[in-house]
């Protein structure tokens, strides 16, 4: 074997130093090599075999990292930091969220002749409705016993199209009359505390949720991909029914 063939070797085995400590190693050997005219055999007799040779520079010597080991070990840390941030995130995201859905006080603990108290906005009285159509909104109803409609809203998106209050993209608080009421939701969350008459929904993907002191209502509710086994019937109570899709009803706590 020539003398190459020893320096090639030694470079196989040097190769986890970096390139500039590999190559002093490289040179001191080539040097070697050019003074002596040594050949392979030689090198072999004066410093072992390749390996050996290299192994005795190793020992001395810190070791590189691999570019790959490098390049992974970077990554693993950027993937830890991403994997805390987003973690971060998420629970800030969770706690801002449930701070802006949650009930701002306990609807259950009024009634129609108390929430005033806690209704900034002012009232405006509204006749001859029948029907409540709802979408994007929050509304909380409270059975009353007045015969007139009351509205409260944050949001100027609230029109009266003949019989039926349309509510969009607003969060308003209702009084409602002893009637029937036909209420049509969509992507909205409505509240109704006490109701006083048989009241009807036609619901898509929205929370409806009851308040009463007793188990007064009678359900007949109809659902697809709804979930409506949360609430009690009573034979004998005011009736309460509708068509459900992708919908909740559930009693109301706070």
């Amino acid at each position: 074997m020539k003398t190459n063939d020893y320096i090639k070797e030694l470079k196989n085995h040097l190769s986890v130093l970096d390139n500039k400590k590999r190559e002093e190693i490289i040179k001191e050997i080539e040097s070697y090599i050019e003074e002596s005219d040594a050949s392979y055999s030689l090198l072999v007799e004066r410093f072992g075999i390749p390996e050996e040779l290299a192994n005795s520079y190793l020992e001395d010597m810190p070791i590189k990292e691999s570019k790959g080991k490098k390049i992974w070990s970077k990554t693993k840390k950027a993937i830890f930091t991403i994997i805390i941030f987003l973690i971060v995130v998420s629970i800030a995201v969770g706690i801002f969220i449930y701070n802006i859905i949650k009930d701002p006080f306990d609807y259950a603990k009024f009634d129609a002749n108390t929430i005033d108290s806690k209704v900034e906005n002012q009232w405006k009285k509204i006749d001859n409705i029948d029907s409540l159509d709802i979408e994007q909104a929050k509304v909380v109803l409270y059975g009353s016993d007045k015969d007139v409609f009351e509205v409260s809203c944050e949001g100027n998106k609230n029109t009266q199209n003949k019989t039926t209050f349309i509510i969009k993209q607003s969060r308003c608080f209702l009084k409602v009359p002893k009637q029937k009421l036909n209420i049509k939701s969509i992507q909205s969350e409505i509240v109704f505390i006490e109701p006083k008459e048989e009241t009807q929904f036609n619901s898509r993907q929205s929370r409806i949720k009851i308040a009463s002191k007793e188990n007064q209502y009678k359900y007949e509710l109809n659902g697809e991909e709804s979930d409506l086994k949360k609430i009690k019937s009573n034979e004998d109570g005011i009736l309460i029914k509708g068509e459900f899709y992708q919908s909740e009803v559930v009693p109301y706590k706070y």
